[in-house]
């Protein structure tokens, strides 16, 4: 027998649906990810690349000046639409992904909302490539009126319109950028007070609720914390939709720290809400063993239910 790296141990992978694994695939193998507007920002950018303002319209080069100012804007706004779209740096887009989903789920949970708060970190993926066609439409009507050898004034209104579109890309791109801060701020802020419910509950962790009770914790949390010893009477007179200032939602929450902190949050929540689960489970098996007249060490010997097949 085959010994592992350490000692006699053996990796043990989880089931796997053939479904999921081909969908896994793809991801894995780079296949599963498309840049919608890659095509129309390149053919975009390769046109201003071609336009060459005469000296007579353009002496001191500022129309070539603004020209290149959009041709970066087209840059920066592809590595953004790769990010958004998993064909550039996967982690940022696995993180956004998450983000907008929580954001999404936790809108809905804390105040029912019915809006979609998912496509706000997408816009430029969603509404991008009208904005890009826009832009490439005013780029043509540059390249006429430069062969043409239409007049100075008519060449500048041309390029600040295609100027004011570029800005348009930018806006798209800055758009997501908050939608994603407030998103993420929102998801932190929804952990933690997740976490500290958690620990209010009559089972919390008893350092942590000191901590909040005898420390750090406002008048108004401890009042909050105390509504978790109120009678199943008392909180229905409590109300059923949160009010969240989303104006002052990213105050107090930072960058890479914050995203760990909220990792570890996250992390705590999940096993405290799987802890329940199991405690929950391990009061339902009683029940049924006692209606049933079973003994815990029957039901837990594997032998003697059904001659042994279900392991569990």
């Amino acid at each position: 027998m085959a010994l592992g790296i350490l000692g006699d141990c053996l990796p043990e992978g989880n089931p796997l649906d053939k479904g999921a694994r081909q969908i896994i695939d793809k991801v894995m193998n780079g296949g599963a990810f498309k840049n919608p507007q890659a095509d129309g920002i390149d053919l975009t950018s390769g046109k201003i690349g071609g336009i060459n303002f005469d000296p007579i319209t353009d002496p001191a080069g500022a129309l070539a000046t603004q020209m290149e100012a959009i041709n970066t804007q087209l840059s920066n706004f592809k590595t953004h639409t790769a990010k958004l779209s998993g064909t550039g740096d996967v982690g940022e887009f696995s993180k956004i992904m998450g983000i907008a989903s929580s954001f999404n789920k936790a809108k809905s949970t804390l105040e029912n909302s019915t809006t979609d708060n998912f496509s706000g970190m997408f816009g430029s993926i969603i509404d991008g490539g009208a904005k890009v066609s826009e832009l490439d439409e005013a780029v043509d009507a540059i390249s006429r009126a430069v062969l043409a050898g239409e007049d100075q004034a008519t060449i500048t209104n041309l390029v600040n319109q295609a100027t004011t579109l570029g800005n348009n890309i930018d806006a798209l791109k800055t758009a997501d950028e908050a939608a994603f801060n407030s998103g993420f701020a929102y998801v932190v802020k929804q952990g933690i007070g997740q976490g500290i419910a958690s620990v209010a509950s009559p089972d919390g962790d008893c350092f942590a609720k000191a901590l909040l009770e005898n420390h750090i914790g406002t008048d108004s949390l401890k009042g909050a914390m105390n509504v978790e010893n109120f009678t199943d009477t008392l909180k229905e007179t409590l109300p059923d939709v949160s009010e969240i200032d989303m104006a002052n939602i990213s105050s107090g929450v930072g960058g890479e720290e914050a995203a760990a902190a909220a990792e570890r949050s996250a992390t705590a929540t999940n096993i405290a809400s799987l802890q329940t689960e199991v405690t929950s489970l391990k009061s339902r098996t009683t029940s049924v063993e006692s209606s049933l007249g079973l003994k815990s060490e029957d039901t837990h010997d594997h032998t003697k239910i059904d001659g042994g097949s279900y392991g569990i």
